[in-house]
């Protein structure tokens, strides 16, 4: 039976809008959007919106008759999510769908990334606990990796700058990563919903390609007929940029050492985890990186 009735939390940033979008087009649901009560938040006429003070009682009232609830809110609310799960269970909803979208939990990776990842071990552990003690109550997480589109059209630190074609190539750009586009967590988030028995506390794996920098900026090459000026960095000077920045309190710290993560040569980091993936299950196709460049630069009206 699908989970028909659909809290989305988080619907104005870049995730829950794709996922907004996906719901509303599937006659299959009936949404709500949680928001706080000074957003301001523009959302579609036709979808219920609540804004109530998020106190425990307010939060049950707004989740009373839903099936499932998802969160896509922002990485410092992450903790919030104890709060709402609570809620979840009073009000008899079903499923809550975690903010878990990112590389697996369990995933050891960089020890410096390590804390930014505590927030999240703990909710994950808080939905298994209460799962465990309430039956009619079930969790889903979503491991996506990089996102993949996103970083392309916004972040060229990833790699890869479009307008100025320019790309930045860490070690030697042939080690292989895992990754997602946003629309395609959009579709595993609805394939979940309507696949509960098979989705009930797991935390799933999905991915829309698997590639390296070189075969990227070889897809751009070919689909741009431009030569793009290469920059090549070393991942162990990307650590210790990020190491410095983040002692000094600037900005970028984070990033540096997430694109380490996601590229150093041999490090095996972003591989290895998606033997197991659920793309059959929940709807994503995997795709070359030749396809997901040509979707990015359609995207744009860029294409050539």
């Amino acid at each position: 039976m699908v989970l028909s009735k659909v809290v989305l939390i988080g619907a104005s940033g870049t995730l829950g809008t794709e996922i907004l979008r996906a719901l509303t087009a599937d006659t299959a649901f009936e949404v709500t959007l949680l928001a706080r009560p000074d957003s301001k938040a523009c959302f579609p006429e036709h979808v219920r919106v609540l804004r109530p003070e998020q106190t425990h009682d307010n939060l049950v009232q707004a989740f009373i008759g839903q099936d499932a609830i998802i969160c896509t809110t922002s990485i410092a609310a992450i903790p919030q999510q104890r709060q709402l799960i609570n809620a979840a269970i009073a009000a008899g909803v079903r499923r809550f769908i975690l903010n878990e979208f990112a590389n697996p939990l369990t995933y050891g990776g960089l020890p410096d990334l390590q804390h930014a990842r505590v927030a999240k071990l703990e909710v994950l552990r808080y939905a298994r606990e209460q799962a465990a003690e309430y039956s009619s109550f079930s969790w889903t997480g979503l491991a996506t990796g990089h996102f993949l589109d996103y970083a392309m059209l916004r972040i060229p630190a990833f790699g890869f700058n479009m307008p100025l074609r320019k790309a930045r190539i860490v070690d030697n750009g042939l080690e292989a990563f895992s990754a997602t586009t946003v629309p395609d967590i959009a579709v595993a988030v609805i394939g979940v919903l309507k696949h509960p028995e098979e989705t009930a506390s797991k935390s799933l794996v999905i991915r829309s390609t698997e590639a390296t920098q070189m075969e990227i900026l070889k897809a751009f090459e070919a689909q741009t007929g431009v030569k793009w000026e290469r920059e090549d960095v070393r991942a162990v000077d990307l650590l210790a940029s990020g190491r410095e920045k983040m002692q000094k309190g600037e900005r970028g710290g984070m990033l540096d050492f997430v694109v380490a993560q996601l590229l150093e040569k041999g490090s095996g980091r972003a591989e290895g985890h998606w033997e197991d993936n659920a793309n059959v299950l929940l709807g994503v196709k995997q795709r070359s990186a030749n396809e997901i460049v040509r979707e990015v630069l359609a995207s744009l009206g860029s294409e050539e």
